[in-house]
């Protein structure tokens, strides 16, 4: 799974220099034999041998909707609402969520075969000194509710049709939605999204989080990377070239 995340990236760097619009919705993906199974993708093929593969764009789109994404945030046994939402908060609209509350319970709904995820979830956003924050992150995660623990599509789950409709909580597209395919349009189409997407990277290459002396340099990368149809390969170049890659503070 990480390596097709590598490959995933690399074609997409190569093939249109990074487009946002790739990333986040493309439905083809790099696979060997053993993702092209779990994947449902016509072929099969060895597991040393990887090809691009074209997939069902009902459901798959972009970064968040392949395997590995789905894995590492998910549990072993079930998916995640809480830290699929959370990734999408933090990672792609960089709004961090604020700390839960002293005494707040951190462990997650216990698996049931009678009910499913959601039902669980749904429970445990009962409690009001944990619903505003749930609210943000779980109605997000429910996006990818068609996903197992390990990024397998699934439309039942212990015997249940498996609802992913979901809601944006304090964003910028605020809304309800409908699978990730849908989630991922609309994360698209947000300047929150377009503006993190310069930070994360901003962040990576300087290897620290951003500073308020940083602010105008942040604000000149977001509009160098919407100016230049919000790609990568730009970034990239207008981050070697500003002044806070360039420059550095001699230490007294």
């Amino acid at each position: 799974m990480i390596e097709e995340n590598t490959r995933f990236v690399r074609e997409v760097i190569k093939t249109d220099g990074g487009k946002l619009e790739t990333l986040m919705t493309a439905n083809w993906t790099m696979v060997n034999g053993q993702l092209a199974t779990l994947y449902g993708a016509p072929g099969g093929g060895s597991d040393t041998e990887w090809r691009k593969v074209t997939l069902d764009a009902r459901q798959r789109s972009g970064l968040t909707t392949q395997a590995g994404f789905l894995a590492a945030h998910g549990s072993f046994d079930a998916s995640s609402p809480i830290l699929r939402g959370l990734a999408v908060r933090e990672r792609i609209l960089c709004a961090p969520m604020p700390v839960p509350p002293p005494g707040a319970d951190q462990n997650f709904p216990a698996a049931m075969p009678t009910t499913t995820t959601r039902q669980r979830f749904d429970m445990h956003r009962t409690n009001p000194t944990c619903a505003s924050c749930h609210e943000m992150m779980d109605k997000l995660g429910y996006g990818y509710e068609s996903y197992d623990g390990i990024g397998r599509y699934r439309t039942v789950e212990n015997g249940a049709m498996v609802d992913d409709s979901g809601e944006i909580i304090n964003t910028d597209v605020d809304g309800p939605f409908r699978g990730a395919a849908d989630l991922t349009r609309k994360l698209l189409a947000s300047p929150q999204a377009q503006q993190c997407m310069a930070t994360q990277w901003f962040r990576y290459a300087l290897g620290r989080l951003e500073t308020d002396d940083d602010k105008c340099v942040l604000d000149d990368l977001q509009k160098k990377f919407a100016g230049a149809g919000l790609r990568v390969t730009d970034l990239l170049v207008s981050i070697v070239e500003s002044d806070a890659f360039r420059t550095f503070q001699a230490l007294k």
